[in-house]
C-alpha cells in the first residue's frame, strides 16, 4: 500500500517489549525524527514497526508492505506516545563501510543477511563504480595488498589471515576445487559477513562461528582498512594498498546490495566463485532463484523448486551456459554452446555426470544443444533497473 495517504497523519503509538527496568517511552524525544521499518501486520488494524531497535505498534488504518520504510516525527511522549508520518525514508549514507541494517532480519538462500531496509536502485547507484568480477578483486588484493611488504609493519598476523583466505578463494592452476573447497569459498567470500556477525552478537552463533568470522574476507578487509585509515597521511605504495582495500570492500558491498535488492524484487541472486579451468579472471557466475510456484504450501508438503543458471567461460571449451531446474531430487538441465564439437564432447560426458548425480541421490535429465548465439550476459537486477527503470531482471527458460 502506498504511504502517501498517511503523510502528515498523527498516529497513536504503543511501544512493545520494553527492557527490564526501562520505560521505552523515554527512548523517544519530542521533535525527534525516526526511521521506521514495517515488520508485520498486527490484529485490530495495527502495524508493527521497528524504530531504531524499538518495536512499536501503530494504528495506521491501512496496510503497509513488510520491509517498507518511512520517516516519523515524535509529536508527544506523555501520557501516550504519538508520532506524525513525515514521508518516505532515504537509505542511510553510503559512506559507511558496512551494509545498512535494522534489528529485524533474516538470512537468504546464499547466507546473506537480509535487512528490513527497502532499497531503491537510485540510492545504490554510487556502488556501480566498484562493480567488477570477483576474480579481478581477489587478484588485485593478492598483488597489491597481500604481497605488499610495507603492510607487514602494521599487522603481520592480519595480513597472514588475509593471505590464507585468498589461498582458499584463488585456486591455483591444476588444483580443481572439490565440493568442500567450493563451500569454503562461499563461506569466506564476505557475502555473509553481516549474518555471521549478527549471530555472534545475538548469542545464536555456533561455537565455530567466531573463528569463521576471522576467516571472512570482508571482515579482514574492514580490519585492514581501519588500520590503514589510522596511519598518518599514507603515501606511495601504502596509499595504493589502501585504495585497493577500499575498492575491494565497495565491490563486495555492491554484490551484497545487488543481492538484497534482487531478493526484495523476487529476482535471481548472483553467486560468484573461482575455478582454474575458467578463462580470464577464472570467475564462474551462478544465478539462483527460488520458484514461488513450487514453494511449500501449508498442509500440502510441496517440494520447493529452484532455477539455476551457470555462466562458464572455459579456457579449453569456450563459453558454456547451463540452465537447470531442481525440484526435490529431480534435476532437468540444458547445456548450451555455440560449437558443435564442444556439444558433442559434453554429450559424451553426460552419462558420467548423471551417474555422479545419482550417487548423490538425484535423478537427472541432461541435454546438450548448439545455438548460434548463446545468451551469456545477464544483467543483475540493480543494473537493469538503473538503465531501464524496469523492476525485472530476467526470465529463465529451460
Amino acid at each position: 500500500m502506498a504511504l502517501e495517504p498517511l503523510i502528515g497523519a498523527v498516529i497513536p503509538a504503543r511501544p512493545l517489549t520494553p527492557a527490564q527496568g526501562d520505560d521505552p517511552v523515554r527512548r523517544f524525544v519530542v521533535g525527534q525524527t525516526l526511521r521506521g521499518v514495517v515488520l508485520r501486520a498486527l490484529p485490530e488494524g495495527q502495524t508493527l514497526v521497528n524504530f531504531n531497535g524499538q518495536q512499536v505498534a501503530l494504528e495506521l488504518g491501512q496496510r503497509l508492505a513488510q520491509g517498507q520504510t518511512f520517516l516519523a516525527t515524535v509529536e508527544q511522549t506523555l501520557p501516550t506516545l504519538v508520532l506524525k508520518i513525515a514521508g518516505n525514508a532515504p537509505l542511510p549514507p553510503l559512506g559507511s563501510t558496512s551494509l545498512p541494517t535494522d534489528q529485524a532480519g533474516a538470512t537468504d538462500s546464499l547466507g546473506t543477511r537480509q535487512t528490513e531496509v527497502a532499497l531503491s536502485a537510485a540510492q545504490l547507484k554510487p556502488y556501480l563504480m566498484a562493480k567488477q568480477p570477483f576474480g579481478d578483486t581477489l587478484i588485485q588484493l593478492q598483488r597489491y595488498v597481500a604481497q605488499n611488504p610495507l603492510l607487514q609493519e602494521f599487522d603481520a598476523a592480519l595480513l597472514q589471515r588475509l593471505t590464507d583466505t585468498l589461498t582458499v578463494l584463488l585456486p591455483s592452476e591444476g588444483d580443481a576445487p572439490d565440493a568442500a573447497r567450493l563451500q569454503a569459498q562461499v563461506e569466506q567470500s564476505g557475502l555473509s559477513y553481516e549474518a555471521k556477525a549478527h549471530q555472534i552478537l545475538s548469542g545464536t552463533a555456533a561455537a565455530a562461528e567466531p573463528q569463521a568470522l576471522r576467516q571472512d574476507l570482508k571482515g579482514q578487509l574492514l580490519e585492514l582498512f581501519t588500520t590503514l585509515d589510522r596511519a598518518s597521511a599514507p603515501s606511495g605504495d601504502l596509499a595504493e594498498a589502501r585504495q585497493h582495500v577500499q575498492q575491494a570492500l565497495q565491490s563486495l558491498e555492491f554484490q551484497q546490495l545487488a543481492n538484497v535488492f534482487a531478493q526484495q524484487e523476487h529476482q535471481a541472486l548472483l553467486l560468484q566463485f573461482l575455478h582454474p579451468s575458467l578463462a580470464g579472471s577464472h570467475t564462474a557466475r551462478l544465478y539462483v532463484r527460488t520458484d514461488p510456484g513450487n514453494a511449500p504450501e501449508a498442509g500440502h508438503g510441496e517440494t520447493p523448486g529452484y532455477t539455476l543458471v551457470f555462466l562458464l567461460d572455459f579456457t579449453a571449451l569456450g563459453p558454456v551456459r547451463l540452465d537447470a531446474t531442481v525440484r526435490g531430487s529431480h534435476i532437468a538441465a540444458t547445456l548450451r554452446t555455440a560449437q558443435t564439437a564442444v556439444a558433442d564432447f559434453m554429450t559424451a560426458q553426460t552419462p558420467e555426470l548423471i551417474t555422479r548425480l545419482q550417487a548423490l541421490g538425484f535423478e537427472a535429465a541432461i541435454h546438450c544443444r548448439v545455438e548460434e548465439q548463446v545468451p551469456f550476459e545477464i544483467e543483475d537486477t540493480l543494473t537493469r533497473v538503473l538503465r531501464t527503470d524496469h523492476s525485472h531482471l530476467l526470465d529463465f527458460t529451460v
